[in-house]
């Protein structure tokens, strides 16, 4: 992942340009010279300075004039996965809508070509309609990344491993998902920068910049710089956090604690610490990899952690108190919280930000990648939240089309990451309130590292098997029955995904 990580850097570098205010190197002026002057000038020992040539797509000049590229997708607004990526209909003001409108007109331009946007509420089960009955009306759908394991067995998917004139090595794919989630040599979908909603459900750890300074406790940025971000050096910060604020003896949701927990955290540690919950091999097979002992480890640290009481706060607990009876969710009551300065740490996205603005939060506050399992560890990991879009070309296509479709999809994805990404940025940074250079730092970080499990992705539930263990603590016994009946999905998966070339 480390080459992946440079190549964010070189992303980051070129869209320098877009973010700089009133740039404008189109109007440079005519620069004259006095030959005179030229000649008595003493010779220039300064080296010749090299800059590295722009990365852009390799592709041919093409026009598809009075075409369509016809694009199902989610809801721009709606409470959760909403998708504002993929249209707008001309400037507004807003910093992602422009950024939006701008990106598509550029590619309706060059190409002659006008991108037409359909909002469903389920676009693979409508767009999977539409394969089935072999249907070309929609070109691109932006599906759950769950739902590709759903319609790929079904053979509703285009495979894109080959997609023409589409190289998935180029920074503005994620090329993580190409490898942990092609099968055999088919992919059948990608992430790419077309849409920051992968990223923005990426779950990292929020933290209060200001509570870490009033107890005394180092910077998660500086830990983070110095390679001393790790399980153990969290949980040491979290239990330096616990306050019965109220002083009526109980601990409830008006006191502070280290971590506003949820049961799936342990998961999300779980794959940070570099475990994988299963591996595809080279000969095609998949194997079940989390029965080891460093997941034991990772989930026995997690319960002496995370089943502290006094120092963790379960959103589920949340449910008992009152006080959630104003927002009527446990997640928007915790969120609430943790902006009131109820909590040190809590586990989610960038998404998240936009809510704690939304609760007038003062406190300083930050996001930094999921914790190392130890210094010696070399990168960081993280889950994507399998609720979030992938691009996918539905089968109902024709194979003659392709063509035309891989070209607009790899320049569709390049100038995202020249407007989208860095605008993303930007509203992150704006939500905030504040800027702080560490951000796009650990953000970079969490975009390079995200870890794509094929099982969880193509519906094999490893999860529950994972949290039976965190609950119990009878993590032994659990993984060999559990491991028994994934191996069991496993093999009914494989025999469906084979029989589609059959």
């Amino acid at each position: 992942m480390t080459k992946r990580i440079l190549a964010l850097v070189l992303v980051a570098l070129m869209t320098l340009p877009f973010m700089a205010c009133g740039a404008d190197d189109t109007k440079n002026p005519t620069v004259t010279t006095d030959p005179a002057a030229t000649t008595a000038a003493p010779a220039d020992t300064t080296p010749a300075v090299t800059t590295e040539p722009e990365l852009k797509p390799d592709l041919p000049e093409v026009r598809f004039d009075g075409t369509e590229l016809i694009i199902i997708h989610n809801p721009a607004v709606q409470q959760y996965y909403y998708e504002p990526w993929i249209y707008a209909e001309g400037y507004n003001g807003d910093l992602i809508n422009d950024a939006v409108y701008k990106r598509n007109v550029a590619i309706e331009e060059k190409y002659g070509i006008k991108i037409v946007s359909i909002e469903d509420e389920n676009p693979a089960n409508t767009a999977g309609l539409a394969s089935q009955a072999r249907s070309d009306e929609y070109d691109l759908a932006m599906c759950k990344m769950s739902h590709v394991g759903t319609l790929t067995p079904q053979g509703m998917l285009y495979d894109i491993s080959d997609l023409p004139y589409v190289n998935y090595e180029n920074p503005w794919w994620d090329s993580n998902f190409a490898e942990d989630t092609t099968y055999k040599g088919q992919l059948f979908g990608m992430v790419s920068d077309i849409s920051m909603m992968t990223l923005s459900g990426v779950r990292a750890i929020l933290f209060n910049r200001d509570l870490a300074k009033d107890y005394d406790l180092e910077d998660p940025y500086e830990l983070v710089a110095n390679n001393q971000w790790t399980l153990d050096k969290m949980g040491e910060m979290i239990m330096s956090v616990s306050d019965d604020l109220d002083g009526d003896q109980a601990y409830t949701d008006m006191d502070r604690y280290g971590m506003l927990t949820e049961s799936s955290n342990v998961n999300h540690l779980i794959t940070a610490a570099g475990v994988k919950f299963t591996e595809n091999k080279d000969d095609g097979s998949i194997a079940v990899t989390f029965n080891n002992e460093k997941t034991i480890s990772v989930i026995e640290k997690c319960r002496a952690l995370l089943m502290d009481d006094t120092h963790c706060l379960d959103y589920e607990d949340l449910s008992k108190f009152p006080g959630m009876s104003v927002t009527g969710s446990r997640f928007s009551y915790g969120r609430i919280l943790f902006a009131a300065d109820h909590f040190l740490f809590t586990q989610g996205g960038a998404m998240l930000f936009e809510e704690l603005n939304t609760a007038n939060m003062e406190s300083e506050y930050g996001i930094v990648p999921n914790p190392k399992l130890d210094a010696a560890q070399e990168e960081y990991y993280h889950s994507p939240d399998t609720g979030t879009s992938v691009v996918t070309i539905p089968s109902g296509n024709d194979p003659a089309d392709l063509e035309r479709l891989g070209i607009l999809l790899e320049d569709l994805a390049y100038h995202s990451s020249k407007t989208i990404y860095p605008t993303y940025y930007e509203t992150i940074v704006k939500i905030r309130r504040a800027e702080v250079k560490e951000m796009g730092e650990m953000m970079d970080i969490i975009k390079g590292s995200v870890a794509y499990d094929f099982c969880n992705i193509f519906g094999i539930d490893i999860y529950t098997t994972i949290g039976q263990a965190f609950k119990t603590g009878k993590i032994a016994s659990t993984f060999a029955s559990g491991e028994k009946t994934i191996a069991k999905r496993i093999e009914t998966l494989v025999a469906k995904l084979d029989a589609m070339d059959s």
